[in-house]
């Protein structure tokens, strides 16, 4: 019985990141899914020479003078994103998405927020690093002290320092790695 309590309590912890989030991430899987089969399909429709756009409706608009649309980006990788997206696909259809029904059924509403609330906070000190790298160091400060005040409290398993408004304005989606790439000037590069 010890064994089946601590199994229970690992796939619990281990999808602790499902419990807060919604199930957009799979929505957007899926739409991506369908955008790539349509793709595929345009792409390996015949086409007309003559007309490759229809002119049926008063508001249609070529787009001719796009300026954007010159630069094609490559993937160089298309095929091992491909593959990748697939697996990740089935992983999450037939594996991932029943775990979490079960997850949800087995776990109360409280515990799964308590969870997912202690795993966001035990990631602060990536935000907090990403928050210096921009040179926002103000907002470094906002997230430690959020921290602290939530680890001193409640052992990371709350979110008492939401409560409170900081002095200084909290974006904690600005604190990720794509934001500091992009605060340093790295362009884009192939999808991976």
């Amino acid at each position: 019985m010890k064994r089946v309590a601590t199994l229970l309590l690992i796939i619990s912890l281990a999808l602790a990141g499902c419990a807060a989030k919604n199930g957009g991430t799979h929505d957007a899987v899926q739409s991506a899914a369908q955008t790539s089969v349509l793709e595929e399909g345009v792409t390996s429709a015949p086409q007309d020479a003559a007309d490759p756009v229809s002119t049926d409706g008063p508001d249609l608009d070529d787009y001719d003078d796009d300026e954007a649309g010159d630069k094609a980006l490559s993937d160089p990788l298309e095929g091992w994103n491909r593959f990748w997206f697939r697996v990740n696909d089935c992983l999450i259809q037939y594996i991932l998405k029943p775990l979490h029904k079960g997850y949800c059924f087995i776990v109360p509403e409280p515990v799964r927020s308590a969870v997912s609330t202690f795993s966001y906070n035990v990631l602060f000190p990536v935000r907090m690093a990403n928050s210096i790298l921009q040179g926002e160091f103000a907002q470094a400060g906002v997230e430690f002290d959020r921290s602290f005040v939530n680890f001193l409290l409640t052992l990371g398993f709350g979110d008492p320092a939401s409560e409170k408004k900081p002095l200084f304005p909290y974006h904690p989606e600005t604190e990720n790695f794509d934001w500091t790439l992009a605060r340093w000037g790295v362009p884009d590069g192939p999808y991976f």
